[in-house]
C-alpha cells in the first residue's frame, strides 16, 4: 500500500471511530419508576401474595430478566384488580409499561401506561397522573413522537405546579430537557434541565439531580461547550458516590472520558477510562469494564497508538466473550482486523 494511501486510510478509521466514541457506554438517561414503593394497604393473603409478586418483579428487573419481570407483574396485576386495589394496580402497570419500554415492545408498553393514567384520573390520583403522563411521553420518545411527547410532559408539568409537587415538576422539566435534546435543539434541553435541577435539590431527590446533571453534560458536550460539560459530569459523579448510585457514577466517568477525547485530550480521558475500569472491577461489573475497554481501544485506533490499541482491544474481546456478547464482539474483532490490516501495510 502507498504511503498516501495508509495515510488516507488512517483518516477514514480516525474519522469512524471518534463518531463511535459518543456511541459508546451511554446508559439509558429515562427515569427509572421501579423506585416508587408500593403502599401496603389492607393485609389479606391475596394482597400479601400480590405484593410478593411485586418484589419478586423488582428482583428479576434489577438482574436484567425482564421477561420473567413482567411474568410476576401480570399475576400481581390480576390480584389487585380482584381485590379493587387501583393505586397498587396503576403502579404495577407503570412497571409493566416502562420494562417493555426497555424491551422495546412498544405496542404493549402504550397499552399499561394509558391504563396507569387512566387509573389515576379516574381516582383523581394527580401525583399518579405526573408519573403517568412523563412515563407516556417516555414511551412517545421511543417512538420518536416528539410531538406526543412535549403534550404528555407539558400537561404533567401544569398538573405538578397546580398542585406544588415539586418532585414531581422537576421530573417533568428533566424530561422536558430529554425530548429537545432528542430532537436535536441543545439549547432548550440545558434551560429546561437547569431548571429541573433546582427542584431536584429543593427536594432532595438526589437520584434524579444525578440523572439530570448527567443529561445536562451531554447537551453541553452537544454544543461543544466542554468547560460546562466537565462541570455538570463531574458535580454528578461526586453526588452519585455520595449516593452510592452505581449508574449514575458510570455514566459520569464515561461522559468526562467523552469530552476529555473530544476536546483532543486523549490522556486527560485515558486517565478517565482508568478510574471507569477500576470502579467497574470494584463493583464486579464486566459490561461496563467492557464499554470503557472498548471506548480506549477506539480512542487509541483514533490516534495510531496501535499496540496501546491492540492490548485494549484483546483484553475487551476477552470480556465480551466471556458474556457471551455477540455484537459487541463482532465490532471488537471488525476493529481488531482493522488495526491489523494498517500495521501490516
Amino acid at each position: 500500500m502507498k504511503k498516501s494511501d495508509r495515510f488516507a486510510l488512517l483518516m477514514a478509521l480516525s474519522a469512524g471511530f471518534a463518531v463511535s466514541l459518543s456511541a459508546i457506554a451511554i446508559a439509558q438517561p429515562f427515569e427509572n419508576p421501579l423506585n416508587i414503593p408500593l403502599n401496603n394497604g389492607t393485609l389479606s393473603t391475596e394482597r400479601e401474595t400480590a405484593d410478593r409478586l411485586v418484589r419478586f418483579g423488582g428482583q428479576a428487573e434489577r438482574l436484567g430478566n425482564y421477561e420473567k419481570a413482567i411474568e410476576y407483574w401480570l399475576q400481581a396485576a390480576d390480584l389487585y384488580d380482584r381485590l379493587g386495589d387501583f393505586r397498587a394496580l396503576g403502579l404495577t402497570y407503570d412497571y409493566l409499561g416502562i420494562t417493555y419500554v426497555k424491551l422495546g415492545r412498544l405496542d404493549p408498553a402504550e397499552l399499561y401506561l394509558r391504563r396507569r393514567l387512566a387509573i389515576a384520573r379516574d381516582n383523581d390520583d394527580f401525583q399518579g397522573q405526573v408519573y403517568g403522563l412523563n412515563n407516556l411521553g417516555t414511551m412517545y420518545i421511543q417512538r420518536n413522537n416528539f410531538v406526543g411527547a412535549v403534550v404528555a410532559m407539558e400537561e404533567a408539568l401544569n398538573i405538578a405546579r397546580s398542585i406544588e409537587f415539586q418532585e414531581g415538576e422537576g421530573l417533568s422539566l428533566s424530561n422536558l430537557g430529554l425530548v429537545a435534546a432528542r430532537s436535536g435543539n441543545y439549547a432548550e434541553a440545558v434551560k429546561r434541565y437547569e431548571e429541573a435541577i433546582i427542584f431536584r435539590r429543593r427536594f432532595g431527590n438526589s437520584v434524579g439531580e444525578i440523572n439530570t446533571r448527567n443529561n445536562l453534560g451531554d447537551a453541553y458536550l452537544a454544543l461543544q461547550n466542554y468547560r460546562e460539560a466537565h462541570i455538570s459530569y463531574g458535580i454528578a459523579r461526586q453526588l452519585a458516590k455520595e449516593a452510592r448510585e452505581l449508574a449514575g457514577h458510570f455514566r459520569a466517568t464515561a461522559g468526562l472520558a467523552r469530552t476529555y477525547a473530544t476536546m483532543g485530550e486523549p490522556g486527560a480521558a485515558l486517565e478517565e477510562v482508568k478510574k471507569w475500569v477500576a470502579f467497574a472491577r470494584e463493583n464486579n461489573d464486566r459490561a461496563q469494564e467492557l464499554a470503557a475497554l472498548q471506548f480506549a481501544g477506539r480512542l487509541q485506533l483514533s490516534r495510531g497508538e496501535w499496540r496501546s490499541a491492540r492490548t485494549y482491544l484483546v483484553d475487551a474481546i476477552a470480556i465480551a466473550q466471556e458474556l457471551q456478547d455477540e455484537q459487541s464482539q463482532t465490532l471488537l474483532y471488525d476493529d481488531l482486523n482493522r488495526l491489523i490490516y494498517v500495521i501490516q501495510e
